[in-house]
């Protein structure tokens, strides 16, 4: 009792723990450091989070990520748009829809794609290139095909399926592993059919 009246006298003399907190607040403008254009410098917020600022030319620029960083994404961002394998001296790369598919499958915009097809065909190689570009679809294809058949196998080389019940009980199913050879040995051979239709 004597200590809850002990802190009410404190209180009302002002004098209490909480009453000597300090709170911080208002900087005047004067005692901030002069920042130029192009300065960056970092600001914490009351809950901790960091806020980069970079001084622009007539307004601050704000992020949660440092402008080197963006700086940098921004660059990246450049580079992936380019057309890397066009001849500069004749691409007129618009980056519209059409380039940016190209783009993905050639490395080149719409225009010089059709261009240099078109000079191959004159010069009688086209059927070379689109066979080559042909195979390597496949190829890539079958990569991935190769992961996918190779989780579908694994269940059946250990001789059961797995299946998980809703109350947490595991049911095995037996499977006979002769069938994992048989898909292996198909798909292989469909494999194969495909890549010689494509060479022929």
């Amino acid at each position: 009792m004597d200590k809850n009246l002990h802190k009410v006298k404190q209180m009302l003399d002002g004098e209490h723990a909480l009453q000597k907190k300090k709170i911080f607040g208002f900087i005047p403008p004067e005692s901030l450091p002069e920042r130029k254009v192009g300065d960056i410098w970092q600001e914490t917020d009351s809950n901790g989070n960091i806020t980069w600022i970079q001084k622009k030319e007539g307004y601050l620029f704000k992020s949660n990520r440092h402008p080197d960083a963006i700086d940098a994404l921004v660059k990246l961002r450049e580079e992936l748009e380019k057309f890397p394998k066009c001849p500069k001296e004749v691409c007129t790369a618009k980056n519209d829809r059409l380039d940016k598919k190209y783009r993905f499958k050639t490395e080149m915009c719409a225009e010089c794609t059709c261009r240099m097809e078109d000079d191959l065909r004159i010069s009688g190689k086209f059927k070379e290139y689109e066979q080559a570009k042909m195979k390597n679809k496949a190829t890539s294809i079958f990569k991935d095909s190769d992961q996918v058949l190779e989780e579908i196998v694994a269940p059946l080389r250990r001789g059961y399926f797995e299946e998980v019940k809703s109350d947490g009980s595991i049911i095995k199913t037996p499977v006979d592993p002769a069938i994992a050879d048989q898909i292996i040995d198909e798909y292989n051979e469909y494999k194969r059919d495909v890549l010689n239709a494509i060479e022929s």
